[in-house]
This record gives C-alpha cells, sequence and structure tokens, in this order.
C-alpha cells in the first residue's frame, strides 16, 4: 500500500491548503495520513475520508532540548506508519523532519518552503535563528532523495544564492486554488459607489493590518467612502501577532471591522468589491490574493515577491510599495471612485488566476513530482 503522510506543525495549515491535495493523492490510490499537533480542525479530517496522526510540538519553542523529544517522537510515528513518501509543510517541520524521515527510513521527502517567512522578517529574534536553521537545510534536508518545493521565483534564487539547496533538488510548483467554488460577486457589488473592501490575513503586523487601516482613515478624513473588512485571527504562535488590544481599540473606533477568522471565504468575498493585501512579510504565495483573483475581484497588493507573481499592475489590479499608507490610500481611493477600472481589472483578475493558479492543475504537477521521485501512483 502507497502511504503518504502531510506533515505541519499546525492543523490549520492542514485544513485551509493542503486539503486538496490530500484529495488528489487519494484519488490516485494513496491513503493520505495527515499529521499536526491536535486543535481546532484536527479533530475533523477522518470524517473527511484521511487518518490523523498526533504530532505534538509546539509552534514557537526555540529551545532545542524542549525540543528533541517532538523530534524522536515524529521519528517514531515515521517508522510506524512504513510511509512511502513524506511531505513537510513550512520551516520547523523541514528542519525535524529531516532527522525523522533518515531515522523512520522514509524512502521519499518532499519539503514545501511556503514562503520563507518568519526568518527573513527584521525581527531579531529571527536573526539569530536564521544562521541555525540554514545550515540544519544546508546539511540536513538537502540530500539524497529530497525534493524541496518553492512557490515563487525569489524564493528559488534565494535558496540557490544562499547554496542551502542544490539545483536538482529544487523546483518551483506554484499553489492554485479550486477555481469553481468562487464565483463572481453581483454587478451590483462589485459596482457598488460604497463598495466592500477586504483583508484577509493571519493578523501579524508584517501583513499590513495596521497600515490597512490608517490607510482606512486617511480615506475617512478626505471624505471618500467605503466599508473596510478584515478576516482572520491573531496568530499566537508568532511572536509577531497583533495583540488583542489594538484589535479592540480599532474595532471601536468604527473604522474597520474586524471579523476573526472566516471559514467560508468564497461567501465573504461574494460580497466584496476589492480584496487587499498590503503585507511586507516574506510571502510564498498569498492564497487569499488568489482566492480574491477567482472571485474576480480588483485587487490591491504589494509591489514584493509572491504578491507581484499574482497581480499584475495595472491588469489584474494595482500594485503598491510595502508600508506606504499614503501610495495605498491613493490606490483604494483611485478603484473606490473609478467604478469602469474597477470592473475590469476584476475580470483581469479572474482570468490570470483561471489560466495559471487552478487547483487541479497545481496538484497534477506535484503528483508527476512524486511519481518522478519514485512513488507508485
Amino acid at each position: 500500500m502507497t502511504t503518504v503522510a502531510l506533515v505541519a506543525h499546525w492543523d490549520w495549515v492542514l485544513f485551509n491548503f493542503r486539503l486538496g491535495l490530500a484529495r488528489s493523492l487519494k484519488e490516485a490510490g494513496a491513503e493520505v495520513v495527515l499529521v499536526s499537533p491536535p486543535g481546532e480542525f484536527s479533530g475533523r479530517f477522518e470524517s473527511m475520508g484521511f487518518r490523523w496522526a498526533r504530532w505534538d510540538v509546539e509552534r514557537s519553542s526555540i529551545n532545542l532540548r524542549r525540543e528533541l523529544p517532538s523530534v524522536v517522537a515524529l521519528s517514531k510515528l515515521y517508522r510506524r506508519l512504513d510511509l512511502s513518501l513524506v511531505h513537510h509543510f513550512t520551516i520547523k517541520p523541514i528542519v525535524y523532519g529531516a532527522v525523522a524521515s533518515r531515522v523512520g527510513r522514509v524512502p521519499v521527502v518532499f519539503n514545501s518552503f511556503s514562503g520563507l517567512g518568519y526568518l527573513y522578517t527584521e525581527d531579531k529574534q529571527a536573526g539569530r535563528l536564521r544562521a541555525l536553521v540554514e545550515l540544519a537545510i544546508r546539511h540536513g534536508v538537502d540530500r539524497k532523495g529530497s525534493t524541496s518545493i518553492v512557490l515563487n521565483g525569489s524564493d528559488r534564487d534565494r535558496l540557490l544564492a544562499r547554496r542551502l539547496v542544490a539545483p536538482e533538488r529544487l523546483e518551483l510548483i506554484t499553489e492554485g486554488v479550486d477555481i469553481e467554488a468562487f464565483q463572481t460577486p453581483p454587478h451590483e457589488v462589485l459596482s457598488a459607489e460604497e463598495p466592500v473592501i477586504v483583508m484577509a490575513a493571519r493578523l501579524l503586523w508584517e501583513k499590513g493590518v495596521k497600515e490597512f487601516v490608517d490607510a482606512a482613515r486617511m480615506l475617512r478624513d478626505r471624505g471618500v467612502h467605503a466599508r473596510f473588512i478584515v478576516a482572520g485571527a491573531p496568530d499566537r504562535g508568532n511572536p509577531s501577532s497583533v495583540p488583542d488590544s489594538d484589535i479592540e481599540r480599532w474595532n471601536e473606533e468604527g473604522l474597520v471591522e474586524f471579523l476573526g477568522y472566516v471559514e467560508d471565504v468564497p461567501s465573504l468575498l461574494s460580497s466584496a468589491a476589492i480584496a487587499v493585501l498590503p503585507t511586507y512579510y516574506p510571502e510564498g504565495l498569498p492564497r487569499f490574493l488568489l482566492e480574491a483573483g477567482a472571485s474576480g475581484l480588483a485587487q490591491i497588493a504589494t509591489d514584493i515577491p509572491g504578491c507581484n507573481d499574482i497581480v499584475l499592475d495595472e491588469r489584474s489590479g494595482l500594485l503598491v510599495p510595502p508600508r506606504d499608507v499614503a501610495r495605498l490610500a491613493d490606490a483604494l481611493q483611485r478603484l473606490i471612485v473609478d467604478v469602469p477600472l474597477r470592473l475590469e481589472l476584476g475580470r483581469g483578475a479572474r482570468e490570470r488566476v483561471r489560466e495559471r493558479y487552478s487547483e487541479d492543475s497545481a496538484n497534477r504537477r506535484l503528483l508527476d513530482s512524486y511519481r518522478r521521485a519514485g512513488l507508485a501512483l
């Protein structure tokens, strides 16, 4: 029996981003095991037809002595599952999985760098960790029998330039969304005089939450009217999580509505006209921009790798410099006032996502890569 494990250090990652891949593997004849710590979503995996295996690991801990039992536990789990292939998602599972897959004798290992994330932010602690993690990747992760996956050309170039991964073991495979799950909102929603503007992201400072609020405030002062919504929850496992006190203060100000975590994103987007992601986080390929594009929404995003892979300036959206509130407000005002441009960019966004970022196409490419690496499907 071909058994494949998809491994993350947070069940939210598997639920929100990997179920499509799990379904594709199952349809191809593999038994799929989803591996994560227990959480809000882990109890739902088995009802969806997948095995779930518990792995206890702390998302935010950097104490190597305290984390060693997590590596040992993962190694034992891999041996018990008798895996044909394991696919690790994000840095901690990649690094810990490098050891566990050797001890657990997993013949084929895939590692997805879903954006290089926190390690390449300006945070001082991230800088201290970066050297250790790069050492682990260079000498532990990158080895015969492993394949590393990146989502954009900038991440590929960074890994190669820093000699973390050998070129022959590195692939660029973009992610995708279920196009049919997202429908274009009615014309009266897209062309509303006071449109709904939505941002969806984990509530981290680097995702541009404050910049979004500040831009909304600037537009109010200019007399430009729209409804501003943020969907997403703070990420307690990340040092850059926005505190509840700031969210409460912004809510009380009445400029922006904070909805918290929203599971039904298609419904959320069906009531919006403009999607915004003012991130300056080292992104891989932001899922929200793909979902908004699939819904036919005009988009505003920062001109950074990952975002500018999806959004083509003046064709499917508008690109603005990171952390530039005035330019963000200007772009928002332009789309609020210019309805024909808003509609034109929305059509361009949907066409681009349909052509380049369908979930079926992305998963077929991954399964082809698995087969080339020796997986029997």
